[in-house]
């Protein structure tokens, strides 16, 4: 294995449990399960394609509710011009 740092992080313990459960059924320390876990991670961070999709979807969201924004306040702008003054 290639040289290694110590890296310390807290988890909650259920996320703790399930780790050490998973690692158990794949015969993995939970170290190593971790290590592998982060490393695929990073790689996907790192992925041109991932990064593509995941702009897409933040895009996709934001158009999203950007067009919910806009209905909401055609339909309060509708419902204020439909009421009385009382300036009559």
């Amino acid at each position: 294995m290639a040289q290694t740092t110590t890296f310390t992080m807290r988890i909650s313990q259920k996320d703790h449990d399930l780790l050490t459960g998973l690692a158990a059924i794949l015969n993995m320390t939970t170290a190593e399960l971790a290590r592998t876990i982060m490393s695929e991670g990073i790689r996907e961070r790192l992925d041109p394609d991932a990064i593509d999709r995941r702009i897409e979807a933040e895009r996709q969201r934001q158009k999203q509710a950007a067009d919910e924004i806009r209905k909401r306040a055609a339909a309060h702008a509708a419902a204020d011009s439909g009421q009385d003054c009382g300036n009559d």
